[in-house]
């Protein structure tokens, strides 16, 4: 039956909706230490964070891994949300200079997270089924902006060059590019590297390939 208090609200929502609000506020906690460049929250740290205690902590999640599998699935439908719609038809050019703007604004956005996760994949199924989900919304986004330009190449060739643009546009090619460059200068390269690879795509035999 509900626990109704003296106002003839149900208690039984309410402790509903506080648990939610905390388990939120806990998600958050993980996200922020992230982005502040916390690259192995603990329990503890996160608690201090929120201002709970770690035992309340473990009441709502079971493990550390638990709260940041959370935190990756919030994560990563911010980040389907955040991708604005790219143009698939006009000059090459164009089509470049916004598919790598939208990349390199994910890929600067996803980085404190993702270096936190990277360590925790090899033991999260969890981790790595998220991570080939973001690959394959990258597969499928750079497809449709390229298309004109893969469907003009034979089977194999298509594969292969769908394959150079996926790791020319990839999370580790922009953390290697940041390394020595600013956001803008990696990006820059990033779009330098693209018009190349699509502009090699319309020779008729790809480099390794004209003496055989």
């Amino acid at each position: 039956m509900p626990n109704f208090d003296s106002n003839g609200a149900d208690r039984t929502d309410g402790r509903v909706e506080r648990g939610r609000q905390t388990r939120a506020r806990i998600i958050d906690a993980v996200l922020e230490l992230a982005e502040e460049g916390e690259a192995a929250p603990t329990v503890a740290k996160i608690a201090a964070r929120v201002g709970i205690s770690a035992r309340l902590v473990h009441h709502h999640f079971g493990s550390i891994e638990d709260i940041i599998d959370k935190a990756i699935d919030h994560r990563l439908q911010e980040l389907i949300r955040r991708q604005p719609r790219l143009p698939t038809h006009g000059p090459v050019q164009h089509r470049i200079a916004a598919l790598v703007a939208a990349r390199a604004d994910a890929l600067e956005w996803i980085t404190p997270l993702r270096l936190t996760t990277v360590r925790l994949e090899q033991q999260s199924a969890k981790l790595r089924r998220c991570r080939d989900t973001a690959l394959a919304i990258a597969g499928t986004q750079l497809e449709t902006v390229f298309e004109t330009e893969l469907s003009a190449q034979p089977e194999e060739r298509r594969r292969l060059l769908l394959a150079a643009l996926g790791t020319a546009t990839s999370w580790e090619a922009w953390h290697h590019l940041r390394f020595a460059n600013t956001p803008e200068q990696a990006q820059q390269i990033m779009a330098l590297t693209v018009e190349s690879l699509l502009a090699m795509g319309g020779r008729e035999r790809p480099v390794g390939e004209e003496h055989v």
